[in-house]
């Protein structure tokens, strides 16, 4: 999903979209967008519906991204493999977090 988004970083996208175009259900693609602008990586734009952009909050977030999908556009299987591994989205999403040095 994270992918699809950032490949078309200027789309908006909404839950029912996105599920369409991955062949997820529709909560599911909600969860995940929600969960992705929890951690500062989507935009949100409330209209008829609300619609989500890839729109990384920092710098540092837009790089790992950036770095993220490149290792993703190499070897989509290992990362596939290493999200899936982890159980939840709060895992992959946590790889994302930005610590304070003093944050241990």
């Amino acid at each position: 999903m994270l992918a699809a988004c950032m490949e078309d970083s200027s789309r908006w996208w909404d839950p029912v979209d996105l599920g369409r175009r991955l062949g997820i259900a529709q909560r599911v693609a909600q969860r995940s967008l929600e969960h992705l602008t929890r951690h500062n990586l989507f935009d949100i734009r409330v209209s008829d519906s609300v619609k989500y952009r890839f729109s990384p909050g920092t710098t540092a977030l837009a790089v790992d991204a950036a770095e993220w999908m490149t290792e993703y556009r190499k070897n989509q299987i290992a990362v596939v493999t290493l999200v899936t591994a982890s159980r939840t989205l709060s895992d992959f999403a946590d790889a994302f977090r930005i610590k304070r040095h003093d944050d241990r």
